[in-house]
């Protein structure tokens, strides 16, 4: 099965729609293999979705995300495991071994069109 993991400098990145790139990996059993980083190419959160899809992935693993994101994925048949955070070696391991620690819930509570130039980086979320 073909994991995406939101990624900047080897981290999960803290926002989905506003990730850089994506790490890509197969996961056969407890194994992981096939590792690649695929760059967002700074598309919005249906265009991210496309952009999964597009790439056979069946899972992403981030920290925040919406509830449009959410919907976009779901609707490409992509499962989510949002409120993660750390490295993203060790999270591939976690979600191979079946131990990833998640929230099912989190997610991002801000409004998006940031015509002020709110800061993504600085996400509030619920719990």
């Amino acid at each position: 099965m073909k994991v995406a993991v939101t990624t900047e400098n080897g981290i999960v990145f803290p926002h989905f729609g506003k990730t850089p790139g994506f790490t890509l990996a197969e996961i056969d059993g407890n194994a992981v293999s096939g590792q690649v980083l695929l760059e967002s190419g700074g598309s919005g959160h249906g265009a991210l979705a496309d952009l999964l899809a597009q790439n056979g992935v069946r899972v992403l693993i981030c920290g925040g995300i919406g509830e449009s994101a959410r919907n976009a994925l779901a609707s490409k048949g992509i499962e989510v495991f949002p409120g993660v955070f750390g490295d993203v070696e060790q999270v591939l391991a976690d979600f191979a071994a079946g131990t990833l620690a998640f929230r099912p819930d989190f997610s991002c509570s801000h409004q998006h069109g940031h015509a002020d130039g709110h800061d993504c980086g600085s996400h509030r979320y619920n719990n």
